[in-house]
């Protein structure tokens, strides 16, 4: 479970790095050095969106092996409170990432419009 914990701070680590890079890549006007922030940007993306399934999958594969386990009650109570607080900790880190593109989105669709108005 402390390896998923990782792997959770590791991909917000991440989320915040796309913040950043999204942030370069509305504040760059070089078209050429804007395709390379925006390869970055899909890397970043893709690598984030392997984090999150990985990390879905191993809670998942946590929750199945809690229930197939016979542990003390106390055992058990410890482990369904580890599996529920890293499953919110995901969710978290879902909701940043959702409210990340979707910020980062509004201020593309901005930025094109004020192209075209120009």
């Amino acid at each position: 479970l402390n390896g998923i914990e990782n792997d959770i701070d590791a991909a917000n680590d991440d989320v915040d790095d796309l913040g950043v890079i999204h942030e370069t890549l509305l504040s760059t006007a070089d078209g050429t050095r804007s395709e390379a922030i925006a390869r970055q940007r899909d890397q970043k993306t893709t690598q984030i969106n392997n984090h999150i399934v990985r990390l879905r999958g191993e809670l998942n594969a946590v929750e199945q092996m809690n229930r197939n386990t016979s542990l003390t009650p106390s055992e058990e109570a410890t482990r369904r409170t580890r599996h529920a607080v890293l499953a919110r900790k995901l969710m978290g880190l879902l909701d940043k990432y959702r409210q990340l593109e979707r910020e980062s989105q509004k201020m593309y669709r901005r930025r094109m419009e004020k192209h075209i108005r120009i």
